[in-house]
């Protein structure tokens, strides 16, 4: 078993993950028409998560080179991971695109039993391929937002849903990886250089892409956010730094083969509930049972 106070901080990385994959989908519902519209909000959001960690840290100190090196590799899948996760959202549905998204947590797990030579008790290992069994039996769940045409797979969102699972494995792997190398140190450091160096390739493709507009001979549509777009922005920021800042702390404190699978089983769960109340997102038995199932797994997994 391990401290309190680390379950409380798994709970609370589950609520701001939520939270941030919530931000996204109504976003890409209401507001994305193209790319520089997607690269301006990711620029408002990257910029308010690095202030935040900025202002929790009251600045930034000397980072070494490694943690420079990995937040470098963090931005670049972080960035292809957004994009991905926004097209998936455009093609299937929350909970669905959510739910798939969870087999990420099959890439830590295999390096840290690889690399880490982190171990499970016999009851987590009947949690863990419990969870894996309700990945598999959610997919055959039947889903669908009221008043829109129900969402099946499609070939375009699985074009989609592949790298974003591939990215967020990897994401997942830098943030243990990291923390293994510094010893638990440099945690604000590694996320103000992750955020900065993604703010920084979203105004890049934000110019590129509104040249390409021109170039097309799109009509150039003005950059006036209204109070709704920077909710979002600031939503997507605020649950982004913090999500952020717990799950780097707890790579030390809980083993990936616990930690990884908790926190996507949690968030799978909880926006499961939110799509059904507050989406509306109709759910047939198969997917209600892996709902059950699911909260049984991470207790297990506990």
């Amino acid at each position: 078993m391990y401290a309190i106070e680390s379950y409380i901080m798994l709970l609370a990385s589950i609520v701001c993950i939520t939270t941030q994959t919530l931000a996204f989908k109504f976003f890409n519902r209401y507001f994305i028409k193209n790319m520089s519209v997607y690269f301006f909000f990711q620029i408002l959001h990257f910029a308010i998560a690095a202030l935040i960690v900025f202002s929790v840290n009251g600045g930034i100190g000397e980072a070494r080179w490694e943690t420079i090196a990995f937040a470098a590799a963090f931005a670049c899948f972080f960035i292809i991971f957004f994009f991905c996760y926004a097209k998936a959202f455009e093609h299937g549905s929350l909970s669905l695109s959510t739910l798939f998204n969870s087999f990420a947590v099959l890439v830590p797990v295999f390096v840290s039993f690889v690399f880490w030579e982190e171990h499970l008790r016999a009851i987590q290992y009947i949690g863990l391929a419990l969870l894996l069994f309700v990945f598999v039996l959610s997919s055959r769940a039947s889903t669908g937002e009221a008043g829109l045409e129900k969402k099946s797979i499609t070939v375009k969102w699985v074009l989609f849903i592949v790298p974003v699972v591939l990215t967020n494995g990897m994401l997942m792997t830098i943030q243990k990886w990291q923390q293994q190398v510094t010893r638990g140190e440099e945690i604000h450091e590694l996320l103000i250089c992750i955020f900065s160096f993604s703010c920084a390739t979203c105004v890049a493709g934000f110019f590129i892409s509104r040249l390409t507009l021109k170039r097309g001979g799109t009509p150039l549509p003005p950059v006036k956010p209204d109070k709704k777009f920077i909710g979002l922005a600031a939503m997507a920021g605020t649950a982004t730094s913090f999500g952020n800042i717990l799950i780097v702390m707890l790579t030390t404190r809980i083993p990936s083969v616990l930690l990884f699978p908790g926190l996507q089983g949690g968030v799978v769960i909880l926006v499961t509930v939110i799509s059904m109340l507050l989406l509306k997102e109709r759910i047939n038995g198969i997917g209600k049972l892996a709902l059950v199932l699911g909260v049984v797994a991470i207790v297990l997994l506990a």
